[in-house]
């Protein structure tokens, strides 16, 4: 029998937790899995959940059912347990479930549930931020501080849209950053806008990267950097190709892969992990960590 603690986040975006909570929990039990279940009230209840099951050793399997926020925390918690050994799986109910899209997790949560019990664990990679950890982005910048700023009302009507819609109207009062990265051996120095560390094909609620471009378990990152641009329509141009999944075609992209990122800037960063805030401060090492996530999908 499966020991399983389901972490359930039930106002994560559009509510779909709710009223498929009964049916959830009916095929887990069908399934013959003991269930532990417990409810998030605020930030951080996840991480808690997770790491006091997996460090004491009280489960197999914890599934978050919430967003890709929800999952961040779950995550974080079972990194910091150092147990290994325990799987993870995802019920997406968030707006734009990026994550979940990319690992091509069933968007209606039966069908996540039946694909977890169904399907075996596989190991992909994790990303570690100063002393934090992301499942799939740390970004900063325009976009990113556009999702802070849209309500939760209009990321469920217009999902990715909310942040194009959102980063135009800033448009006149863009931030940029002066950076220095180093991405493995490769340098960059110049003003960007946003930046993005990802393992995923959607990142930033709004770029696009092809699937061929992206391996979960490659021990990798795809980097962006979006330079500032001096009128509206070199901003165009980096919104086409963002949208479009042309990033490397774009003379206003830096776009580049590697194991290893470190930034230094002038001015503090605010980031976004997951779509959580982070504080970057002036200087930022992220790392790959390989194969450090066992996922049930």
């Amino acid at each position: 029998m499966k020991r399983v603690l389901l972490i359930v986040n039930p106002v994560a975006g559009k509510k779909q937790i709710k009223p498929n909570f009964f049916n959830i929990v009916t095929e887990m039990s069908d399934a013959g899995c003991q269930i532990v279940v417990k409810t998030t009230t605020g930030r951080g209840d996840a991480t808690d959940f997770a790491y006091k099951a997996a460090k004491n050793d009280e489960c197999d399997l914890i599934v978050c059912a919430g967003g890709d926020g929800t999952f961040n925390e779950t995550l974080s918690g079972v990194l910091q347990s150092g147990n290994d050994k325990v799987e993870l799986g995802y019920i997406p109910a968030g707006s734009t479930n990026d994550f979940a899209n990319s690992l091509k997790i069933p968007l209606k949560p039966v069908a996540a549930v039946k694909s977890i019990l169904k399907n075996e664990p596989m190991l992909i990679d994790v990303g570690k931020f100063n002393d934090r950890y992301f499942s799939y982005i740390a970004s900063f910048g325009i976009f990113t501080a556009s999702s802070y700023s849209a309500s939760q009302a209009v990321k469920n009507v217009f999902g990715h849209l909310t942040y194009v819609f959102e980063a135009v109207k800033d448009l006149s009062n863009i931030t940029k950053y002066h950076i220095k990265a180093t991405v493995d051996d490769k340098e960059f120095e110049d003003n960007y806008i946003f930046g993005a560390v990802s393992n995923s094909t959607a990142v930033g609620g709004v770029v696009k990267l092809k699937d061929g471009v992206v391996d979960l378990a490659d021990g990798e990152f795809e980097v962006t950097f979006v330079r500032n641009p001096a009128n509206l329509a070199e901003f165009n141009k980096i919104v086409t190709a963002i949208t479009s999944s042309k990033l490397e075609d774009c003379d206003m992209i830096d776009f580049v892969r590697g194991s290893k990122v470190t930034i230094e800037s002038d001015t503090p960063i605010s980031w976004s992990l997951d779509g959580e805030f982070a504080d970057g401060g002036t200087h930022t090492e992220i790392k790959n960590l390989h194969l450090a996530c066992k996922l049930r999908k």
